[in-house]
């Protein structure tokens, strides 16, 4: 038997690894996260006031969720320009997170723009593209700098709002850094859909990559009752909606031998196992399930950028890659016009923007739709506020599964071509990276 191990894989977050054991002409492929995160070890036991600042460790949504978290714990309400600055803070943080999945496809050396023709057009993908990208990247981190104290490891969400005004400069420099996030994000979204997007083959080295639909899981909206999670069949059909409190109640977890992250599934139609054929039990979060949603957008840019999608890939839902890579485009403007609204002087001035809390509950919870998908929070507190049981769910959990049969039909598709293991793994660092 023959094991073949491609360790590190670009871009995924958490690290992580992928091992083939191929044997008599057969490939079995496993997808592995390499370094699991005891949440339990760094909490219990802490002053639940240090949990947001702690859980932003798993990525900077979740210290937004943890703030959120206290507010229901000690059942306060943040003012609204606490709420302004929270919602502009994530607007810009999943903007940060898709263009930079952006930057890594364009900069990958397998670059699958780089001879690429569409509909006889001669014309390639500008070189200067890259380098615009990145230096709206570093802009965009600028802005998060300013709302959240850090770039990457926000500081500034607490119990009943935030902890710190901004300072006057502040007020005139977001407006200016969304204008020009704005103006680059559309010259990026149109450079591609012109050169590479146009006749939906946008990715021709993983262009027909998919698996089985599967049902997805993505916090309500439109006419939907607010702060509720629905759970969606592949065939985009409601299958069940419940209060964000009751996530864990609604989500199994199954544990296997050779993967360190647990896998999620729907816990009333049990644990099918991972076979391509038989996703029923499971689902997905992130980007394209939140447009598997069939929702219209409430910014024109993105809704503009939703309706070329439709028109040109079908009526969702889809699980394809090419179907991903463009869902993170269309939240990309989403959350460009985001900013662009929220970073206004108004927004974020205001007699307060914290509501000291004077009791202290039991339990907290919030859930929130951060760049990658749905998290969870949840945190049990004894009469101190010191943190006795604690609950977070986070994506990769709960695209596990996704990720995996992902792999495993990439790996047979590259073998049936006979192509080799770097070209494999070429394919797999890009089929994983829109999940």
């Amino acid at each position: 038997m023959q094991t073949i191990t491609f360790e590190p894989l670009r871009w995924q977050d958490p690290p992580s690894r992928v091992t083939i054991k191929n044997q008599n002409g057969h490939s079995d492929a496993y997808l592995q996260v390499t370094t699991p995160r005891n949440v339990r070890a760094m909490t219990i036991g802490r002053p639940v006031e240090e949990l947001p600042r702690i859980l932003a460790i798993l990525g900077p949504a979740h210290h937004l969720a943890g703030a959120m978290a206290l507010d229901s714990l000690f059942d306060v309400e943040a003012p609204e320009p606490a709420v302004n600055m929270r919602r502009a803070l994530l607007d810009t943080y999943v903007f940060i997170e898709h263009l930079k999945k952006i930057a890594f496809l364009l900069s990958s050396k397998t670059n699958p723009f780089a001879d690429l023709r569409v509909a006889g057009r001669t014309d390639r993908i500008p070189h200067g593209l890259l380098d615009d990208v990145m230096h709206t990247i570093a802009l965009a981190q600028e802005a998060a700098k300013i709302l959240g104290g850090r770039s990457d490891h926000p500081i500034t969400a607490i119990a009943g709002g935030i902890s710190r005004y901004l300072k006057k400069e502040a007020y005139a420099r977001l407006p200016e850094i969304a204008g020009k996030c704005l103006a680059a994000a559309t010259h990026i979204s149109a450079t591609l859909n012109e050169i590479v997007m146009e006749t939906g083959d946008a990715l021709p080295t993983v262009k027909a990559t998919s698996i089985t639909a599967m049902p997805f899981l993505t916090m309500a909206n439109g006419e939907d009752p607010p702060n509720t999670a629905v759970f969606k069949a592949d065939t985009g059909k409601s299958i069940a909606e419940f209060p964000a409190k009751d996530i864990p109640a609604n989500i199994g977890f199954h544990k296997e031998f050779w993967s360190h992250a647990p896998f999620a599934y729907i816990k009333d139609r049990g644990w099918p196992g991972l076979q391509a054929d038989t996703t029923e039990g499971l689902y997905f979060v992130g980007p394209l399930a939140r447009l598997n949603s069939r929702q219209a957008l409430n910014t024109p840019l993105a809704e503009e950028e939703r309706l070329r999608m439709v028109s040109a890939l079908g009526l969702p839902p889809h699980v394809g890659v090419t179907a991903a890579y463009w869902a993170l485009v269309v939240e990309m403007l989403q959350a460009v016009e985001g900013m662009s609204e929220m970073f206004d002087q108004k927004k974020f001035v205001g007699p307060s923007i914290r509501t000291i809390p004077t009791e202290t509950g039991t339990e907290g919870y919030a859930a929130v739709e951060a760049p990658d998908g749905i998290i969870f929070h949840r945190y049990q507190v004894d009469p101190l506020g010191i943190v006795e049981e604690v609950d977070v769910l986070d994506t990769t959990m709960q695209n596990n599964a996704l990720l995996c049969l992902l792999t495993q039909t990439v790996v047979a598709t590259c073998r049936e071509q006979k192509k080799s293991w770097k070209d494999t793994r070429a394919a797999l660092e890009l089929s994983l990276l829109p999940f």
